[in-house]
């Protein structure tokens, strides 16, 4: 009794979607021979118009068109300022004036 607990308790996925076998090439393009039996996950990619579908590891590195990043400091811009960001900012107006660095 205790086994047939654990098996419904187990987790039958990954818990992270990063931990996820890749996508099968090869069942996106309609050829994949191995059905069950294959290894790979057998979905469609993700929106191809969507831009973190489209991402290059070279610009990721050199942050040049980085979708991800791009997304990060929209979320962070969006975000309300806390005191302490606020008195930074104080700072900057006051003690640097405009102009300087």
């Amino acid at each position: 009794a205790p086994n047939e607990l654990l098996m419904k308790l187990a987790r039958t996925t990954p818990y992270y979607k990063r931990n996820r076998a890749h996508i099968c090439s090869f069942w996106v393009k309609g050829e994949c021979k191995r059905g069950e039996e294959c290894p790979y996950r057998h979905e469609m990619p993700t929106d191809p118009n969507d831009p973190l579908a489209n991402q290059n590891i070279k610009d990721r590195y050199y942050g040049v068109d980085d979708p991800v990043a791009e997304k990060l400091l929209k979320r962070a811009a969006e975000m309300p300022k806390t005191d302490a960001a606020s008195r930074q900012d104080h700072y900057y107006s006051v003690c640097r004036g405009p102009g300087r660095q």
